[in-house]
């Protein structure tokens, strides 16, 4: 097993390299399954603490808010080689804190879907009080109509029984309230499809519902995934000083213990991490990626939807 690990992050290589010593600190991962992907001067970095075998470099970099188009495929950055090396199998999974869109753009040009059409998702575990549930989309695409959206379930649902061994994970549909009948002409048909494919299925959850409900997989278009995390974080870092209940809840939110979150529905493991990234982030990242790819998440519903 090989993870790959993108150095090159919108702070320069620093906090990836602290992060990869990290991992290797607390034993998540052995110098000999890690390759590092950077500039020469961020590989220079890590000569005293991963053999040449481990680093492979890069000549250029996509800077944040790039959009990806075609032209790109052929480009020897950081996040082309580590989604060649998916591609190919030399790596086992790829963690990296660049640019979302040109990783996703990437992902469906470079290792394709697992079934023709299907949109991957962003799958984001948050910490809430049963454990963690599993949101998604968190921001890969920023429509979902109600197949998309059906999709996302079925996939969060072989996620948790392979990750959090959840025989039957509760599923449930962020929306602006608990009725059948709120949200976009997509979001109610996708209430009704939900109803109708899972017998898990809980109906319409709210925001606020996310860190308290009885849920495992919490399924919504990208842009509505993504405000939601990001209002939730906001506001724990503005607010995290008021009681011992909200530093709890800092404490679980964060990026650093939350790590990376699996792009599904391609050919591969590709890991998403913030492109501000924390030591502690990467690290959990690396921890994510390793038990995704060591349990095949990605193989398991690759065969899933071949059967659908």
């Amino acid at each position: 097993m090989i993870i790959a690990v993108d150095l090159m992050s919108e702070n320069g290589p620093q906090p990836t390299i602290e992060g990869v010593k990290l991992a290797l600190k607390k034993g998540t991962v052995e110098a000999e399954e890690l390759v590092v992907i950077g500039r020469p001067t961020a590989l220079k970095l890590t000569e005293n603490f991963l053999p040449p075998q481990s680093q492979l470099c890069c000549d250029e970099t996509i800077p944040m808010g790039e959009k990806f188009s075609y032209r790109h495929r052929r480009c020897l950055s950081s996040l082309n080689l580590g989604f060649n090396g998916l591609r190919d199998k030399t790596f086992s999974a790829f963690v990296s804190p660049g640019e979302t869109g040109f990783m996703v753009g990437l992902a469906v040009t470079v290792l394709g879907t697992v079934k023709t059409g299907l949109k991957p998702a962003i799958a984001l575990p948050i910490p809430n009080k049963n454990g963690y549930c599993l949101l998604l989309d968190a921001g890969a695409w920023p429509e979902a109509d109600a197949d998309d959206l059906v999709n996302y379930a079925r996939m969060g649902e072989i996620y948790c029984r392979k990750i959090y061994r959840l025989a039957k994970p509760i599923i449930k549909m962020l929306n602006i309230g608990s009725e059948p009948t709120k949200g976009t002409d997509s979001m109610r048909l996708a209430y009704r499809e939900l109803t109708a494919a899972f017998d898990t299925f809980r109906g319409n959850i709210e925001p606020t519902g996310l860190f308290v409900d009885d849920v495992n997989v919490v399924v919504c278009p990208g842009i509505l995934g993504n405000i939601a995390l990001k209002t939730a974080e906001g506001v724990i870092n503005r607010f995290g000083f008021l009681g011992r209940l909200i530093k709890l809840a800092h404490r679980n939110i964060s990026p650093e213990r939350v790590g990376g979150a699996q792009l599904l529905g391609v050919k591969g493991t590709p890991i998403v991490t913030h492109g501000n990234i924390h030591p502690r982030d990467l690290a959990s990242a690396i921890r994510r990626a390793k038990e995704a790819a060591e349990l095949k998440v990605a193989e398991a519903i690759a065969t899933e939807f071949q059967m659908v």
